[in-house]
């Protein structure tokens, strides 16, 4: 047997291993729901107060997640919306911009920014028509910090392949309209999210409450 037969039918092995594992092995739903109720996260820091916003439409959406939602404003009167999604499952820890997308936004570039804790966050300036926004998100976990979605749900994928616990992941996103000013808003935002940061970074590292998952797969 030639070395390219050996070395395709290793790789054709390795293929059909890798997708019975993700059959047999599925951090999704079904591992549970994570309960959480953000007590932790300041309604009040740094200059910026919040009102809650209404999250029900939401925690429809993802019943196997805990949701939170609120508004940040500051005294130059510019308003944060900040949302977390913490969950078992991957799959409701989708990556931001299929959100912006389905309500007109589009990104029209990202780069990544490092927090004063050392953690990365994604910045991505976003238009929709003549409007204009600013997004800061992460994914938060006690396996660190990531910016884009397909490095997290390696790691979910790698802990469950090793039979480690599945541990749930945060997903953090600030969109902070513009107003006229470009810059301030991003400044605005980075603010927001190195004020809120440590707090969000504390709760992940707490064991979390785990409740039976409200459906299965497919339901």
């Amino acid at each position: 047997m030639h070395a390219v037969q050996r070395n395709a039918i290793g790789v054709a092995i390795v293929c059909a291993g890798f997708a019975a594992l993700t059959l047999l092995v599925r951090p999704t739903t079904i591992l549970g729901r994570v309960v959480e109720t953000f007590d932790g996260i300041p309604a009040a820091t740094g200059g910026w107060r919040s009102v809650e916003a209404d999250a029900s439409s939401w925690t429809k959406l993802l019943p196997n997640s805990s949701v939170f939602l609120r508004d940040y404003y500051n005294s130059a009167g510019r308003v944060a919306t900040v949302s977390i999604v913490y969950s078992l499952d991957i799959a409701d820890i989708h990556d931001p911009h299929y959100c912006f997308e389905s309500v007109g936004w589009a990104a029209q570039n990202s780069h990544t920014v490092m927090l004063r804790t050392g953690h990365p966050v994604k910045v991505t300036l976003m238009k929709n028509g003549g409007d204009r926004a600013v997004a800061v998100y992460w994914y938060s976990g006690p396996d660190g910090y990531r910016t884009d979605h397909a490095d997290r749900r390696l790691d979910v994928w790698r802990n469950a392949a090793l039979f480690q616990t599945v541990r749930p992941t945060a997903l953090v996103r600030i969109f902070l309209p513009v107003a006229s000013d470009e810059k301030a808003a991003l400044r605005d935002a980075l603010s927001l999210a190195n004020l809120l940061d440590p707090s969000i970074a504390q709760m992940v590292s707490r064991a979390p409450t785990i409740e039976p998952a409200r459906r299965a797969i497919g339901q």
